[in-house]
This record gives structure tokens, sequence and C-alpha cells, in this order.
């Protein structure tokens, strides 16, 4: 039997980087290849097991050309450009056409998708089900990812198959050869870290659904082996949220603190508000949130609660359920940078 050949994007960041571990470990099943920009890091991914593509994301010919080469691509490095995933699409139908490729396209959203911006005063009582397909539809098209997401679920799947991840926040330090943090509670390690002094937005009281990143690397795997052996729903069927467990982002700081205070690198752990100025400070907040005044409020002090119903349903089960177990690991990479 052939080998499934699977383009995989976004390998030199956090989720993609865990997801070729996993994926790799199939080599009697899969040909992985990455896309990348540059040859500088050709030899760390060639070591590894998996082939690389040169090229730019934002040379669409380029990708539409490429794409149909392959059987399967999970697109991880970008979830809100449509032009990107559209090439993608045209190329897996043009190789599905000429040479019988299976033509299954993994797209990544996020749960962000219904973030609630609660400032750290409350959280909202609802949680999503992915099962519930019209409360999806009625969600605003201005919402994260929303425009891309419906692009992909309405796609014809009698020319390509396709479905969606969207993990919610997700922890733990990732296998990857280079980035192996998250950034949601990472970003307030890296804060009391700096200040010390343990912040939260508000009282913390928002709460965020968790996964840990293994997690979400198996999540894949199971979308993935579901598709191709046809038991996975896949376009207005085909979306998929990771979800593990739920914590208040105060209980998270409140362990940042604690690991903080035994290595003696914080004395008080008691919760402080946010002030703006740490809100915006790119030394320890991402470069996307510092970009956007307003984002790092959102994510930090907002709510998103979901329940990764559909993905259960395929056979997925998450093995860490306490999104509290990974900050002292976390903590001991960050002080190690």
């Amino acid at each position: 039997m052939s080998l499934v050949k699977i383009l995989l994007t976004g390998a030199t960041g956090y989720i993609g980087g865990d997801l070729l571990i996993d994926l790799l470990e199939r080599s009697s099943e899969f040909e992985v290849y990455v896309l990348i920009r540059g040859n500088e890091r050709s030899s760390t991914f060639e070591k590894l097991g998996a082939k690389v593509v040169v090229g730019s994301q934002d040379d669409h010919d380029f990708l539409t050309k490429t794409a149909s080469g392959f059987d399967v691509i999970i697109n991880i490095a970008d979830s809100v450009n449509v032009s990107i995933t559209k090439a993608f699409l045209l190329g897996l139908e043009q190789g599905k056409q000429q040479h019988h490729h299976k033509a299954i396209l993994i797209q990544t959203s996020g749960s962000g998708v219904v973030l609630e911006p609660t400032a750290g005063e409350y959280a909202t009582e609802k949680i999503w089900s992915d099962l519930d397909v019209q409360a999806f539809y009625e969600l605003p098209l201005q919402a994260p990812h929303r425009e891309l997401d419906i692009f992909v679920t309405e796609y014809p799947q009698d020319k390509v198959t396709t479905a969606i991840i969207s993990p919610s926040n997700i922890y733990g330090v990732g296998r990857g050869p280079y980035n192996r943090l998250s950034f949601i509670n990472i970003a307030h390690e890296r804060v009391a870290i700096k200040y010390r002094k343990p912040y939260v937005v508000g009282k913390g009281d928002n709460i965020w659904s968790t996964s840990h990143i293994k997690d979400l690397s198996s999540a894949y795997i199971s979308l993935l082996d579901g598709l191709l052996h046809g038991t996975a729903g896949h376009g207005l069927e085909g979306y998929y949220f990771v979800e593990a467990s739920q914590v208040r982002m105060a209980e998270v700081v409140q362990k940042i603190a604690e690991v903080l205070q035994k290595k003696g690198l914080l004395e008080d752990t008691n919760l402080i508000d946010m002030p703006e100025e740490v809100l915006q400070d790119p030394a320890v907040m991402p470069a996307f949130f510092v970009e956007y005044p307003g984002l790092a409020k959102l994510a930090l002090g907002g709510t998103s609660r979901i329940s990764a119903d559909r993905l259960r349903k395929i056979g997925w089960k998450p093995e860490h359920t306490d999104p509290l177990d990974a900050v002292a690991h976390e903590i001991d990479v960050l002080l190690a940078e």
C-alpha cells in the first residue's frame, strides 16, 4: 500500500512542531513533508525524518502547484487567511482530478471564535458544543477565524474533503524543534517572572477551556485517521473543538505564584489587577497582542468555554485533564531561556 503524502504547515511553531513528532511516528503509513520559508532550518527537519518543501505562503500559485502533489494538507501556519487556504484547496482539487490523490484538508481555527469579553470579572455560563451546527452558524462574521471557517466548511466535499480543528487554550511544553510554548498561560508566567507580581486581568474569574499540547496533537491524528477511513464527519459536520478541561485564570496565576514563590522569585501571592502598561509590554506579551491594542486584555481576561463532543464521538480521549500540572515545567523552560 502506498504511503499517504502529507504536507504540514507551521512545523516551526508550537502546534505544528508537536504534531510533527506524532506524524513521523507513523512513517510506515505517512510520508511527511513540512513547508518552510527558507533553507536554514531544512537540516533540522530532515534529521527528524521529515522531507522539506521551501517556499512562501504569500505565493499562491506556488501553494496551488505544491498542494496538487499531496493527499493531505494540515494547515496550522495560518488560521485567518482565506486566500492561502483557497490556494491549498485548488491544488488538492487538481491533484485529485489529475493524480487520484485523496484530497483532504485539515484547517486550524481556534475557540477564540466564541470568546466573550468578560475582562476577568466573571465567566459566561454557556458552553459551546461543536455538535450544535445551527448555533455555530449564528455567530457574527467578524468573530475571529469566522470567515475562513465558513469557507472551509462550505467547500464542495466532492472536490476536497475538509475539516477544522479548533483548539482552546493550549498548555504544556511542546516537543517540536523550535517554539515549544503557547501564549495565554505563558504570557501570565512571563509577566510574573519579570514584574515579580501575580497579575491577572480584573479578578481572574474568566474561564478558558484547555487542552494539553500532546492531546491536541492526538486530536489531529484522530481526525486524520477518521477522514482517511471515512469514519469522521467533514464539511458542515467537520468542525471539531479540542478541550479536555476548564480553568479560571485566577487558578492558573495562583499556581504560577506558588511555583515562583518556592523558587524565591516572588514574595506576595495575592493576585493583582494587571495594569495597561503590562498588557502592552512587548517583553512579556506575544507580538500580536501588542500589535492590536485591547487584544491582550480580551484574550487574558476573556471567557471561551467549549466542549469537544464531536471529537470524542470519533474516539479521541485526552490523557491530560489538569491544566495546572504543566505550570512548573513551563516556568523552568522560561527561566532557562
